[in-house]
């Protein structure tokens, strides 16, 4: 992957369903995956199947529909580190030919605590379980590292380092709260880069998820692109959780702009974007 290329994955039908006043049917998902499919976007995250019927039978309607899309992006759904969510939404991508499991797992003290009552030590068990777990179901696997720009840097390193080793293809940091600024989210990314082999020579990538709540998503996102991550993560329109994510439109105006500086290796289709 050259400096600046970079994957994305647009998450408007999982972190933008969860908007406020938000919630899409499955027919509306099935609509807005073909407008992004339609885009150029990569990746395509359809939802997290154990959240309920509704959202497990909307994630499958995608899935299926989306073997006959445009581009033929990858079809991502959203799945706690537990068995029963991973079997859900392997279920749901019912044999994607690019089907991922987007795992995910509290990476700072205060969440590890808050959030499972474990120690770290028992977040790296966690980890390497579910992700061989999730692989043997066929699927490719991002491991999400939730609150990962409070986290401790050695610690978040370990846990990426042993995601890759145990057959994650993505590792994605996430701003959870919003709190960052874009030179911690580029020393974040430059340190696991430099670290990890697997992100030094591009058999795996760091990913971003970048919230606005201080307004500073895309500034965020750029940074990190220019530090070296391989994936960003995106919402049309910026739709998510509380002040909600990076928007898709928004990096899509900033490739077509600066292709010198983010020389994309895939299409983004502005037409598509504006409909």
């Amino acid at each position: 992957m050259k400096q600046g290329d970079f994957r994305i994955l647009d998450t408007t039908l999982r972190d933008g369903d969860q908007c406020p006043l938000g919630g899409f049917t499955g027919q509306q998902k099935l609509a807005i995956a073909r407008e992004l499919a339609a885009a150029g976007v990569d990746i395509i995250e359809a939802g997290f199947p154990a959240s309920g019927k509704a959202d497990f039978d909307a994630c499958a309607l995608v899935a299926n529909a989306s073997r006959d899309f445009p581009g033929s992006p990858a079809i991502s759904l959203m799945a706690r580190a537990k068995k029963e969510d991973i079997i859900l939404a392997a279920r749901a991508l019912a044999g994607h030919p690019r089907g991922i499991i987007h795992l995910t797992l509290p990476v700072s003290d205060r969440h590890i605590e808050a959030k499972l009552r474990l120690d770290r030590k028992g977040i790296l068990t966690l980890a390497r379980e579910s992700v061989l777990r999730a692989r043997e179901k066929g699927y490719a696997v991002e491991l999400g590292a939730e609150d990962a720009t409070r986290a401790n840097p050695e610690f978040l390193a370990e846990f990426a380092s042993l995601a890759t080793e145990s057959g994650a293809e993505t590792v994605n940091v996430a701003d959870t709260l919003g709190v960052a600024i874009p030179h911690e989210i580029a020393a974040i990314v430059s340190f696991l880069v430099d670290r990890i082999p697997a992100f030094r020579e591009g058999s795996a990538a760091v990913s971003v998820h970048c919230h606005n709540d201080s307004g500073l998503a895309l500034a965020n996102t750029l940074a990190a692109i220019d530090a070296g991550a391989g994936q960003v993560e995106v919402t049309v329109l910026g739709l998510g959780e509380r002040a909600g994510n990076a928007a898709l439109e928004e990096i899509a105006a900033i490739v077509a702009a600066r292709p010198d500086r983010y020389p994309r290796t895939g299409c983004l289709d502005r037409a598509a974007l504006d409909r």
